[in-house]
């Protein structure tokens, strides 16, 4: 019974360490400008997963919580560590992820999140898409 107490709490953490963060990073070429898609202030976002992330500027990364929902998150100060890092973390206890309270970690580096905004994913998708069409001329 004694072994027991020691692995229910280990897997426990090891269960929590692995639903927060995210290996796959994605690099948009050419580089989004999510800026234009963020949508209102956001005083917190539902939280269970991190599906993929980019970097969108200094001090801004965008995360994909999963299909067709993501946010720009704006960081207190820019995270050095985001520019060569692969794997990414959002330090959040409760399932919620709050601006000044919860935090980003890349590396060994912890950087607090500022704001919160909803990505309209639609529109930059059909922002994306009309690029892509050729122009016809007369």
């Amino acid at each position: 019974m004694s072994r027991f107490r020691f692995i229910i709490p280990l897997f426990a953490a090891l269960l929590t360490a692995c639903a927060g963060g995210a290996e796959k990073r994605v690099r948009s070429e050419p580089p989004i400008q999510y800026q234009r898609y963020a949508g209102p202030l956001l005083p917190e976002i539902p939280f269970s997963r991190l599906s993929h992330w980019d970097e969108a500027g200094p001090g801004e990364i965008v995360v994909w919580t999963r299909v067709g929902r993501a946010y720009l998150l704006r960081l207190e100060q820019p995270c050095r560590a985001l520019e060569h890092s692969v794997m990414l973390r959002i330090g959040a206890r409760t399932g919620r992820v709050r601006p000044g309270v919860d935090h980003v970690e890349a590396g060994t580096e912890r950087c607090r999140i500022r704001s919160i905004q909803q990505l309209d994913l639609d529109r930059l998708e059909a922002d994306r898409a009309a690029a892509r069409r050729p122009v016809m001329r007369e």
